[in-house]
């Protein structure tokens, strides 16, 4: 497992085959709207959840060693260090993605890196200080974090979760936002609490959970979803909706018999879904009133 240094910057390569005892954080972001967000507003310095100084980041009067990273990832690395974590991992920033081996090899153990993780770290830069998350018309609710597929594990495999607005202060936790978070997501409270197995819950369901996320990437519609459904397989990008048929393939044996998913248009499409689209769950949202009926069966073509 590759490691952000929080204290140097520095990538470290680790194993975490119970040899080490590493502890370390997960940083969750949405990247894109990150980017557009420090358009217009200038990088803000994070007010550590426990108001406890940094001791880790050299000051400016200082060498700073994490000089060659994005204003948003150094926040993140102070947030860790002042929690007392020396390491952090970022999907997109830990993984070599020129690396077949490599990126197939942490595709499919990201969700156990997120039960391992001490916590996940969720910045949301669309969402304000001030917001009330608890309120019909917040932009926590609104937040895009919310429907991108990789998220969906961040959410869900991470024992503690910790949200964060703009100006890098607490919005709440997974446990004291899970009302929010069951209306927001679909995401069963008891999912959210820890009090109930996500592999004790309908292929159906989670797969429903799925359809309200959004990804830049068919593949990833299926390499997203490889522990939430418990399953492996080899990671290529450029093989398409196969790679959805593959992950229903590897995990439908475990279950008595085929299940059906009632699914609607996506939400920013009203036209006739093709064939290639119906193979990716990335691309319906679910409605119970939805008269388009799609078993595993068809998804499987």
């Amino acid at each position: 497992m590759r490691l952000l240094n929080t204290r140097t910057g520095s990538l470290e390569w680790l194993p975490l085959d119970g040899t080490t005892n590493t502890s370390y954080v997960i940083f969750s972001y949405v990247q894109e709207v990150e980017n557009a967000t420090s358009l217009s507003a200038p990088a803000e310095a994070p007010s550590h959840p426990s108001k406890q100084p940094c001791t880790g980041i050299p000051s400016q009067e200082d060498p700073v060693p994490l000089s060659h990273l994005s204003a948003t990832i150094r926040n993140a690395c102070q947030i860790a260090s002042d929690s007392g974590y020396d390491h952090l991992w970022i999907q997109g920033f830990c993984i070599d993605r020129s690396d077949p081996t490599e990126l197939s090899s942490a595709l499919n153990a990201t969700w156990d890196w997120h039960a391992r993780a001490g916590a996940c770290y969720v910045y949301l830069a669309d969402v304000s200080p001030e917001d009330v998350a608890t309120r019909s018309d917040s932009h926590f609710r609104q937040s895009s974090w919310h429907r991108d597929i990789w998220a969906l594990q961040a959410l869900v495999a991470s024992s503690k979760v910790l949200f964060l607005a703009r100006d890098w202060s607490v919005i709440g936790t997974k446990s004291t936002l899970a009302a929010v978070l069951e209306e927001v997501t679909g995401v069963d409270r008891s999912i959210l609490m820890m009090v109930q197995s996500v592999h004790a819950v309908s292929v159906a369901r989670r797969m429903w959970w799925a359809s309200r996320r959004r990804t830049t990437s068919v593949e990833d519609c299926a390499y997203a979803l490889l522990g939430l459904f418990g399953v492996e397989m080899s990671v290529e990008y450029g093989e398409g909706s196969r790679a959805f048929r593959a992950i229903a393939r590897g995990d439908l044996p475990a279950y008595p018999g085929p299940e059906s998913f009632r699914l609607a248009l996506p939400f920013s499409d009203t036209s006739t879904p093709t064939a290639s689209s119906r193979s990716s769950p990335c691309c319906f949202a679910a409605r119970e009133t939805s008269g388009l009926s799609l078993t595993v069966t068809s998804l499987l073509g």
